[in-house]
């Protein structure tokens, strides 16, 4: 747990889903013992996330929202299963686990276990993104059997890893409208990771909503850079709001990037600069 990794006992903590799921179980148990108090599982999860996001500094951590507010993840397989631990799956789920979390596995067992075409579908997007492409290709060829209309689209492609990450975007943009962040963030993130504009802004508008908002004006930057009209609408926001209070916005997320932006906040951005797309 987190608390071991503070004390120096564990070297790295578990992932964030895992920790949300045991801090809840922990905390709904404990509201069962009488003379226990009733706590607020919005402010402990709050507390535990600012400590991991301390160690992992990466994925800001999505809080598990019993309210269903907008930060809301639904409460993995994982827990619908009592699963304890990552541990405690089988091999090939425990894989998965590590690769895509709580959402690939049920994604998995969705696509073995009911053939679901959809389910297959998105496991062939995540290994597409992830080079992994022989079981990509497994995995989309199972959606097309099943008549998935998007799996034949990147069967067909002439080039399966530009479209699949164009799809990444769009499946990612879609759990966020559902408030699903963690699902968005697993697509997004991928997405992003070959330049795609508009994973970068959505990140960004992620980062947003959760109030991680220097780690959101990064994310901006980044989609700024690759020409994304909206995120070049939004710093030009926050630099005049940061100037009508007398602020100075924090740094961005690289010096080159600085300059380019810095170079058209007041003037008409340059043409799209090209992503650079998976080449398989």
């Amino acid at each position: 747990m987190v608390s071991d990794v503070l004390k120096g006992e564990r070297k790295k903590p578990q992932r964030w889903p895992w920790v949300a799921c045991y801090v809840l179980t922990c905390v709904r148990h404990a509201a069962t013992q009488p003379g226990q108090p009733v706590r607020d599982e919005k402010a402990v999860l709050r507390q535990w996330s600012d400590k991991w996001q301390a160690l992992f500094g990466d994925i800001p951590p999505v809080g598990l929202d019993a309210s269903g507010g907008k930060a809301a993840v639904e409460l993995s397989p994982l827990w619908e299963d009592n699963v304890a631990s990552p541990a405690e799956l089988p091999t090939i789920e425990r894989e998965i686990f590590d690769r895509w979390g709580q959402h690939g596995v049920a994604l998995y067992r969705a696509a073995t276990l009911h053939q679901d075409g959809d389910a297959a579908y998105r496991l062939g997007v995540l290994a597409y993104l992830d080079g992994r492409r022989p079981d990509a290709n497994a995995w989309l060829t199972q959606a097309a059997d099943e008549e998935n209309q998007d799996a034949a689209e990147l069967l067909d492609a002439p080039n399966p890893g530009r479209l699949a990450v164009k799809h990444a975007t769009r499946l990612g943009s879609e759990a966020a409208g559902q408030a699903e962040m963690f699902v968005a963030w697993l697509f997004l993130k991928r997405a992003a990771n070959f330049g795609d504009p508009e994973a970068e802004f959505q990140l960004g508008e992620i980062c947003h909503e959760l109030g991680h908002k220097d780690k959101a004006r990064q994310w901006f930057r980044l989609a700024a850079d690759h020409g994304h009209d909206l995120a070049i609408e939004r710093l030009r926001q926050d630099a005049r709001e940061a100037a009508r209070n007398g602020k100075a916005l924090p740094g961005p997320a690289s010096p080159d990037g600085a300059d380019r932006w810095s170079e058209r906040l007041d003037g008409d951005h340059p043409a799209n600069s090209v992503p650079e797309w998976p080449a398989w």
